[in-house]
């Protein structure tokens, strides 16, 4: 019997750096192959699933980042034991990092093939987690008056006087309804929105992080109202792909009764003085300052 592991030098990577690590051959007795190889991939993925049933209906895109194989060794002996081989690795300067979304995926991964005659291949992978190196420009902050146009009717205003988003603290804005709309409730949301176009079928993913409401009861008409909610500076950086982008927005509704909601999506700026946190996974998406 046959095993294979992978172990690496780390668990995270920069653009750019070499991974190091060693492929295992676990043996019982001596064993012999063609060859033992290394395939190292990464893939930019989006995928969107439609109906159901016979009218399901997959939109996908994949773009290979990296996509390629090394012949470790050619008709290797591995003796009964551990058979331990060395490899490297360079991570291209312009890969992005990883990110394991909803409906889009940046996935890194090693595999350590046995090509045995005859034989099935027998395969072993891991995944291979890289930061996105964020730089830190100077945020211009905007004042913003919702709805844009003054001459469209809305029964929601919004008033916003800095449009970026400073993760870990609060985000302040103003809000007001006019007296003669009826209404359950009014609810505010920081999201962060997912967004994928497969085959040109565009969908998005929103995340609400933070949260407010309030009910009809305690609304004052026509007032300026205002809100305060909660950001955590261990929230996602916005990030941008081929396939898949993300960004926050400010998203406000408006409850109405026995018909749609009103709703107002305000793209915002995020500032993120973030430093690298020590506990990760491997469903983590990582941020690092950039060197200068």
């Amino acid at each position: 019997m046959t095993q294979l592991s992978i172990t690496t030098d780390r668990e995270i990577y920069r653009p750019g750096e070499e991974i190091r690590g060693q492929v295992h051959v676990i043996c019982d007795k001596l064993e012999t192959c063609e060859a033992l190889r290394l395939d190292y991939k990464g893939v930019i993925q989006s995928r969107v699933i439609l109906g159901s049933g016979k009218h399901r209906r997959i939109y996908e895109n994949v773009i290979p980042v990296i996509d390629n194989s090394e012949t470790l060794l050619e008709a290797p002996e591995f003796q009964a034991g551990t058979n331990s081989f060395n490899f490297t690795l360079t991570i291209p300067r312009d890969a992005p990092g990883s990110y394991y979304g909803h409906n889009g995926w940046i996935q890194y991964s090693v595999s350590a093939v046995i090509e045995k005659k005859n034989w099935p291949d027998k395969t072993e992978s891991t995944p291979i987690q890289i930061a996105w190196l964020a730089s830190n420009p100077e945020m211009k902050s905007e004042t913003i008056h919702w709805p844009y146009d003054k001459k469209e009717e809305s029964p929601l205003e919004l008033d916003i006087q800095d449009d970026v988003v400073t993760l870990g603290k609060d985000f302040t804005f103003k809000f007001r309804v006019q007296d003669q709309q009826k209404l359950r409730e009014v609810r505010a949301y920081l999201v962060y929105k997912e967004q994928v176009a497969p085959d040109g079928i565009k969908e998005a993913y929103l995340d609400k992080l933070g949260s407010w409401r309030i009910p009809d009861s305690e609304l004052t008409r026509n007032s300026w109202i205002d809100v305060r909610l909660n950001t955590s500076n261990d929230w996602p950086l916005p990030l941008m792909s081929e396939l898949v982008w993300t960004q926050y927005v400010l998203r406000v509704e408006v409850d109405v009764p026995f018909r749609f909601d009103h709703v107002a999506e305000i793209p915002l700026k995020v500032f993120y003085p973030f430093e690298t946190r020590e506990q990760e996974s491997e469903t983590d998406t990582i941020f690092e300052w950039e060197k200068s």
